[in-house]
């Protein structure tokens, strides 16, 4: 029997392992002989585009990886191609379909939806499809009979290692892209916002099969290689052990420019691994910590433990090596939180000083508590995908809109790298908290004209702190924060100096420190007398600037 399995990833660079894991379990579990291909594609293609790729497949079993963010697109591509050619068999499988089975039967024309772990369970679909009998004891397998009768399973959780997605060609379709490897499913934490809880806690992979997962994405020619388990340190004898595999790896079976990605608990986080994190080369290895919020009640209320002394204890240490790009994650709507309240968790979390400090939007998913418990969590969504949370009791659609605009401003000024000196400069002054000041920045960026320049962004940011810290303190430090994070060359016209005493000083530092031959570089003047010169011989693989040089 001829397979597509079809595959509509959010980006280009982001390739799931979905498609091929499900093809990876054909190969290992059917019994019939079976036609199977990838097709990888976004959700960004024109879908007559994604239609002609479906029909020229002329395939007799379509299948479909199915999340929030293509859940739209699936469901109207499933529409076109079930009315273009109604015998073909369509599947559905992925988070999003798993919860809610009836739904998105009585939504869409899928003929099967597979809920939960599918390896085994679409290769012994495959099976029954070929041999055209009903898929009655295949677990976690949803279908829809010839009389429009529905038989509903309960998503499947496997006991055994499922067949790696490598054997099925993964690392050589991703061609230099962003890889995923998956070390274990499961998470030992019962969030009431996630569905990985879900799961039946953490089931891990051996060792050896994650090994050589790693060396095979890396020799495809990945450099970015991120882990999917939800806590990769779990397990912390085994996190440690897999950093060291690593970290004696690299420059050997690992190429030193290749980077690893992780998602871990901070208060998991202890000295034995911190000794260990502390020796990574730079840049080597980044985090991602999902704090999510400090309240103490909202903490209790979604099922997780209060754990914030010792969290930031630990994440305080893990920044200061400077080695290693961490990005700390919050949610904002959650339950019992207020916008007092999230201010609160938003600025304990900013006093870390993480690389990148993401505030997110709660999202309603199928299947979690939060969704499912409406009595408990009383609080209203977007109904389309990817169900952003609008209000709660405790936060009104107006809170969360101010919410929006500290996103922007957090992202505008911190995340983008580009103004942290500046940022730092107006924190010292005391007028703003953290948040105070990206409200403010968010407020006012936002009511700049679509399209407006670096130019623009530059006279509104000095027009809109100059009351809060002395203009010559607040010209140097966006001075610097422009050197070093634009190799452009290029000055802003608001930050330019008198041409004269510019070109002299040039002059002075040019016989100092002799430009280098094919690297370009920027110099400014400040208020002290002082210049600054920066070369862009690299960018700092952790902070993501430009080192500078501070000349008397």
């Amino acid at each position: 029997m001829k397979i597509l399995l079809f595959s509509l990833n959010s980006r280009y660079i982001h390739v799931t392992p979905a498609p091929y894991c499900l093809c990876a379990g054909v190969f290992a579990y059917a019994k019939e002989k079976h036609e199977v291909r990838v097709v990888d594609a976004t959700v960004n293609d024109d879908p007559k585009r994604l239609l002609a790729l479906l029909e020229e497949a002329r395939a007799d079993v379509y299948a479909f990886p199915t999340y929030i963010w293509n859940v739209s697109q699936v469901t109207s591509l499933v529409s076109r191609l079930k009315e273009a050619h109604p015998e073909v068999r369509v599947v559905l499988g992925g988070p999003e379909v798993s919860y809610d089975v009836a739904h998105f039967f009585a939504e869409t024309q899928a003929d099967y939806i597979l809920s939960g772990e599918g390896e085994l369970p679409f290769a012994l679909l495959a099976d029954a499809l070929a041999q055209g009998r009903e898929p009655l004891e295949i677990p976690g397998c949803s279908f829809r009979r010839a009389n429009g009768e529905t038989v509903i399973s309960s998503p499947y959780i496997a006991e055994e290692d499922p067949p790696s997605p490598i054997s099925a060609g993964y690392a050589e379709a991703l061609q230099g892209r962003i890889a995923y490897v998956e070390g274990s499913r499961g998470c030992p934490f019962s969030c009431a916002f996630c569905l990985s809880g879900r799961t039946g806690g953490v089931r891990f992979f051996s060792l050896d099969r994650v090994k050589k997962d790693i060396l095979a994405l890396v020799k495809g020619g990945s450099r970015t290689v991120k882990f999917i388990d939800r806590t990769f340190n779990a397990d912390r004898k085994r996190a440690r052990e897999l950093f060291s595999y690593l970290l004696a790896e690299r420059g050997k079976a690992i190429p030193i420019d290749v980077c690893f990605h992780f998602e871990i608990a901070g208060e998991l986080l202890e000295e034995e691994t911190l000794s260990l994190l502390k020796t990574a080369p730079k840049g080597y290895f980044q985090m991602e910590i999902g704090l999510q919020t400090f309240h103490k009640d909202t903490l209790r209320a979604i099922h997780r433990s209060d754990h914030t002394e010792g969290l930031c204890a630990s994440v305080k240490e893990l920044l200061s090596y400077g080695n290693i790009h961490t990005h700390l994650d919050l949610i904002a709507g959650l339950p019992l939180e207020d916008l007092s309240a999230f201010e609160s968790s938003f600025d304990t979390a900013f006093s870390l000083r993480p690389h990148m400090l993401q505030l997110g939007f709660l999202k309603l998913l199928r299947g979690a508590p939060l969704r499912e418990e409406r009595s408990t969590y009383p609080c209203t969504f977007t109904e389309r995908p990817p169900y952003t949370v609008v209000s709660t009791p405790c936060l009104s659609e107006s809170d969360l809109a101010a919410l929006h605009l500290v996103e922007i401003g957090c992202d505008r000024l911190y995340n983008s790298r580009r103004y942290l000196k500046t940022v730092e400069r107006v924190l010292e002054c005391g007028a703003f908290t953290p948040f105070a000041l990206f409200r403010l920045a968010g407020e006012t960026l936002s009511r700049l004209p679509q399209g407006y320049t670096l130019n623009d962004e530059v006279d509104t940011l000095l027009s809109l702190l100059s009351s809060s810290v002395s203009a010559d303190a607040l010209r140097d430090a966006m001075k610097a924060d422009f050197v070093e994070s634009n190799s452009s060359c290029r000055i802003p016209p608001a930050l330019r100096e008198n041409g004269d005493t510019y070109k002299k000083r040039e002059r002075e530092i040019d016989a100092l420190y002799p430009p280098k031959r094919g690297l370009r570089r920027s110099l400014v003047l400040l208020s002290t007398g002082e210049a600054l010169l920066a070369e862009y011989g690299g960018k700092d693989p952790v902070t993501g600037r430009y080192i500078s040089r501070l000349i008397k």
